[in-house]
């Protein structure tokens, strides 16, 4: 495996055209799309989308509910005893103007707007989630793979140094050296190796059904910049669409308290029987209750939460703006940078070959042959994060953009 992921690890420095679809460095589109389904954040945004429905066709409704009243009573009089039975019983319900019904129907459905952007937001986050600690593993085992191939680098230096001085050709110094650059060495691998164990754990434990098999890691190649990435992040953007849709829904709030203000009728019908059945009546009812002040402060409130709400969608607008543009600038750095460390990878190895070499014709120590190795192994784990570096920038923004691990908002 080793080898096999240092041969990935290397190439030239050509860059393939930009495009915007999955690549080789991730796991399986179908795979993801299950564990992301399953995460508990969805879930739970799930189950808040559907009580928001339930919500929504509850308002559309309405709460205006039919009371029905009654009561029996025995009616006594003075002089020759007599008891009369008498009853009352009646019903009433308020009755919801027109346009409160189509105010309370545009809250129900920004309310499950709201969600919608919410559930996709939590599928949003939980793909970041395994995107950050997919690239984690990804960098734990690489950086294993270059330090075990520096341990054989180094293994094989200081099994060649022994055999010269088991011939006399070597001082007891120079054995010294090269063993304790083994050791130190080894020492980091150790190191590396518990890393990648605790990134491989915390995969396997979060995402038990994403399997792991170290793929194929392409060239870094810079964004198409044909494409506005940040003005494609935007609009896909689930934190800016459940801000806007809360200030929509904040405005229809307040159209509604203004709507309020004017207070709906309670009307009923009643029928009543007195005096043993001798009197009987027929009662229609109309109440309308008083508005007061809480009604009109409760008004001024619900528009100063509107007003909130509209400048939060500016607020988020903005941020995400600025972030959107980092993130893309970050991709041209990265790919930058990866292609620096690659030549500074490439440069210090050839260093070590000459160093090696000459030290083989005696016009070298063994001290630097040991030093050149060192730089040449630190020059190649550097090259091997900077490459995944500038994978993982460009897949955040393809995830952002909705290019990648698509949902279906």
């Amino acid at each position: 495996m080793v080898a096999a992921l240092a041969l990935t690890l290397t190439g030239p420095l050509t860059a393939s055209p930009a495009h915007a679809e999955p690549t080789t460095e991730l796991p399986p589109e179908q795979v993801v799309q299950t564990i992301l389904e399953s995460r508990p954040a969805v879930q739970r945004a799930a189950s808040q989308l559907r009580a928001e429905e339930a919500v929504a066709r509850g308002l559309m409704a309405g709460p205006q509910e039919w009371t029905v009243r009654g009561d029996i009573g025995q009616r006594r009089e003075t002089g020759p005893t007599t008891r009369q039975f008498e009853w009352r019983a009646g019903i009433d319900r308020p009755i919801r103007f027109g346009d409160k019904a189509a105010a309370d129907t545009r809250i129900g459905e920004r309310g499950v707007e709201t969600a919608r952007w919410m559930l996709g937001d939590a599928r949003h986050e939980a793909s970041r989630a395994l995107l950050a600690a997919w690239f984690a593993w990804l960098r734990a085992e690489a950086v294993l793979a270059t330090r075990e191939s520096a341990d054989l680098a180094l293994q094989r230096i200081a099994d060649t140094v022994r055999k010269r001085e088991a011939l006399g050709d070597a001082a007891r110094l120079e054995r010294i050296q090269a063993e304790s650059a083994l050791a130190q060495s080894q020492s980091a691998t150790l190191q590396a190796r518990r890393e990648r164990d605790a990134a491989r754990t915390l995969l396997v434990q979060q995402y038990p059904a994403l399997g792991l098999r170290m793929p194929d890691l392409p060239e870094p190649t810079p964004l198409d910049m044909g494409t506005d990435w940040a003005a494609l992040i935007l609009e896909h953007s689930h934190e800016l669409g459940v801000a806007q849709a809360e200030a929509e829904r904040a405005s229809a709030v307040a159209e509604r308290s203004r709507l309020e203000r004017r207070p709906d009728p309670t009307v009923g019908m009643g029928l009543a029987q007195e005096r043993g059945g001798d009197e009987r009546i027929v009662v229609l009812t109309l109440s309308m209750p008083i508005p007061g002040e809480s009604r009109r402060e409760q008004g001024v409130a619900n528009l100063a939460r509107a007003d909130a709400a509209r400048a939060q969608v500016d607020e988020t607008r903005l941020r995400i703006v600025a972030e959107a543009r980092a993130l893309v600038e970050r991709v041209g750095t990265s790919v930058q940078a990866w292609q620096s460390a690659e030549a500074a990878a490439r440069q210090t190895a050839e260093v070590a070959e000459l160093t090696a070499l000459a030290q083989r014709l005696g016009e070298r120590a063994i001290s630097d042959v040991l030093l050149a190795q060192r730089l040449a192994s630190e020059a190649r784990q550097q090259a091997v994060v900077a490459r995944l570096d500038a994978l993982e920038a460009r897949d955040r923004v393809w995830l952002d953009a909705h290019t990648i691990w698509k949902d279906n908002d």
